[in-house]
């Protein structure tokens, strides 16, 4: 509750003022805290998670508790995509690879991915695939990902289903 109520009050600081708090990060520990918060759904769905952690540090400059919302947010969206469309052999994969001058964390899965009409939309307010869904998650994860001088991209997953990449300044 305490890191809830931490993301909350960096997303409204945020959305005020627009500033983050940055600081040096290993990416390594903001994933492995995104997937400990997952951890009792990813059991009782029974879905695979394929992670290797880089075996060195790559420290980022951000707001950790941002960068952890974005992959909270997208790793939801996996776990919601595989439930809802069924998928006996539901896997979220996690990758992290430097290309250039950019660090990129891919989130993809085996669900259904997003149809290609509406694809356009995704990060726009408001606009959801889901039932009961607000359309706000992946239009506040692009706005993160922009303040922090990066970019979150969707791309249909070799495996189908769907792929998100956010990518972040190495400096």
């Amino acid at each position: 509750s305490r890191r809830a109520a931490e993301v909350i009050q960096r997303l409204r600081s945020l959305v005020r003022s627009g500033s983050v708090a940055k600081a040096r990060h290993d990416i390594r520990n903001i994933v492995r805290n995104v997937l400990l918060l997952f951890e009792y759904e990813i059991k009782k769905g029974n879905i695979q998670i394929e992670y290797s952690p880089p075996k060195r540090a790559i420290e980022l400059f951000v707001d950790d508790i941002q960068i952890q919302q974005v992959l909270v947010n997208l790793v939801k969206n996996s776990l919601d995509a595989l439930e809802e469309a069924d998928i006996a052999n539901g896997t979220i994969r996690i990758e992290i690879a430097a290309r250039g001058d950019e660090l990129q964390v891919s989130v993809s899965d085996n669900g259904p991915g997003i149809p290609e009409p509406g694809r356009e939309l995704l990060f726009e307010a408001f606009h959801t695939t889901k039932p009961d869904g607000v359309g706000l998650g992946l239009s506040i994860c692009r706005s993160i990902a922009s303040a922090h001088g990066g970019t979150l991209k969707y791309s249909a997953s070799p495996r189908g289903g769907a792929r998100f990449t956010l990518g972040l300044p190495l400096e």
